[in-house]
């Protein structure tokens, strides 16, 4: 089969609980790239909301309000994507895909 493998995963998040998240790249993130979960949530399946790591040195970090977290509905299709911006046009690999699966805490 022609293309690339992509790991496809859950993004599990716990109603009322914030998302943190970190991914380490070693030894130090490229210059110039980004990461970001992005979210098929908009109107006509859409990828329309982004959740932006902020990238120090080996360590990509994010982390999501539960106010925020909380409005993602279970079963959202979204994709970990990484942009090389010192390329033209700059590059951009999809790293996961996968659907939210909303956790509900246990009383």
């Amino acid at each position: 089969m022609a293309g690339r493998d992509v790991k496809v995963e859950l993004l599990n998040l716990i109603t009322g609980d914030d998302f943190e998240w970190s991914y380490q790249w070693l030894p130090a993130w490229p210059s110039g790239r980004t990461l970001y979960y992005e979210f098929q949530d908009g109107t006509d399946s859409t990828w329309s909301t982004k959740w932006n790591f902020i990238i120090t040195d080996d360590v990509a970090y994010l982390k999501i309000e539960s106010t925020v977290a909380d409005l993602m509905p279970d079963r959202t299709p979204f994709r970990l994507v990484t942009i090389d911006s010192t390329t033209s046009p700059a590059t951009d690999h999809v790293l996961v895909i996968g659907n939210v699966k909303r956790l509900e805490p246990k009383a």
